[in-house]
């Protein structure tokens, strides 16, 4: 299968079918692979400040922190397994990293291959425009008015929703009304 294989479309002969049975065969690799990281005894979300202390302490604080255990293990409420505990999470956090690396690498490959696909696309919609804007100002194609309507209304965003006064936002919720 290649829809990202650098051909146009026509070329690759691929139905919808295909490229949506491609893409969930994919999606399911990785799935299988996101499944082998969840520990089914950790139901509980990470807080965001909990987020962001495991990806502020650098790895290198739990092996410094594991050679301190050994140093010193009568250290009053640290566990008696602390140093091999520290030592397991710093080696699996360094032998992780690449893994997480990687897969933000293919997450933006993905990215930019569907957009480049989506750009090739756009300006063959472009052109199409162009060519069905220029038939119905002419007058030769009344027939495709609806169709050059509905395509520019596609590319209007809906309006954003008024902003609040700064004085009301402000003020508590039962004193602005």
């Amino acid at each position: 299968m290649g829809f990202f294989n650098g051909k146009d479309e026509s070329e690759n002969g691929l139905t919808v079918e295909e490229l949506q049975a491609d893409a969930a065969k994919k999606v399911a690799v990785l799935r299988a692979m996101a499944a082998e990281f969840i520990n089914d005894n950790d139901k509980e979300l990470l807080t965001t400040s909990e987020m962001r202390l495991a990806s502020r302490t650098p790895a290198i604080y739990l092996e410094k922190s594991a050679v301190v255990s050994e140093a010193a293990p009568d250290l009053s409420g640290v566990p008696p397994n602390a140093a091999a505990t520290l030592r397991l999470t710093h080696a699996a956090d360094v032998a992780y990293a690449q893994v997480f690396a990687e897969a933000e690498e293919l997450a933006r490959q993905v990215r930019r291959a569907i957009i480049r696909k989506k750009l090739f696309a756009i300006s063959i919609a472009r052109t199409v425009d162009k060519v069905a804007r220029v038939l119905v100002q002419t007058g030769a194609g009344d027939w495709l008015k609806t169709h050059v309507d509905q395509m520019k209304r596609a590319l209007t965003r809906p309006p954003r929703p008024p902003k609040a006064d700064s004085a009301e936002r402000d003020l508590p919720a039962t004193a602005a009304k």
